[in-house]
């Protein structure tokens, strides 16, 4: 999904601090949403890996079901463009042990409408883009209110959060290792906080992290 912002918007959005991370974070909760509104909440959980990953528990283990990028363009000091790629796994069965797609963490005999999955994703991302775009537009305390609802949703989702678990850290380890964590929450420029055995760390987004899928659009893998 591609986007221009007009220099009108971009130009209010630079006033308020972390406008932008605000975004990233709606996006990625939309996709969340969409996942877990696909699944059986009684059989499969949902969560968001810091900062863009998308996990199902799936068969007592967490494994990665999907990912958002976005990729901004600069035109001098503001945002001009940005690209949102989503990727999702939806009817994958042959998958690496870490990974699973919606079908693989279902029921058995389960289906997955592929169009009705890209609709439901669609409306959710414009729904978020929408909420994000007034906000930023409002009153301060308008903002404030809303600010405030997303962060606690998006810590509400997190992996992790507030609790110990396996949650692969990024450098933590060996690649593929799980450590376990507990996720303390997020703060609002990009930093999660994850104390690993007594230890605090930060685990800071990065411009572009991800999974890159087909940038510019949306696909559902079958």
């Amino acid at each position: 999904m591609g986007l221009n912002w007009p220099r009108s918007f971009t130009s209010i959005a630079a006033q308020q601090a972390n406008a932008w991370f605000a975004f990233n974070k709606a996006i990625t909760l939309a996709t969340h949403q969409t996942v877990q509104d696909a699944l059986d909440s009684t059989l499969s959980e949902v969560r968001i890996k810091w900062p863009n990953d998308i996990y199902i528990s799936s068969h007592n283990q967490w494994k990665k079901c999907g990912g958002i990028l976005i990729e901004n363009t600069w035109q001098g000091s503001e945002i001009g463009s940005t690209v949102i790629g989503i990727g999702i796994n939806a009817l994958s069965t042959e998958l690496p042990a870490s990974r699973t797609s919606i079908v693989g963490a279902s029921a058995p005999g389960a289906r997955v409408d592929l169009q009705v999955l890209a609709k439901a994703l669609e409306v959710n991302v414009l729904n978020a883009l929408n909420g994000w775009q007034k906000s930023a537009l409002q009153t301060t305390d308008a903002t404030t209110a809303y600010l405030n609802e997303l962060n606690r949703t998006f810590d509400a989702g997190t992996f992790g959060q507030g609790h110990v678990e396996s949650v692969p850290v990024e450098g933590s380890g060996k690649s593929g290792e799980n450590n376990r964590s507990r996720c303390c929450g997020t703060v609002h420029d990009g930093v999660a906080i994850v104390d690993r055995e007594h230890q605090h760390r930060s685990h800071r987004k990065q411009q572009t992290v991800g999974m890159v899928v087909d940038c510019g659009t949306i696909r559902l893998t079958a």
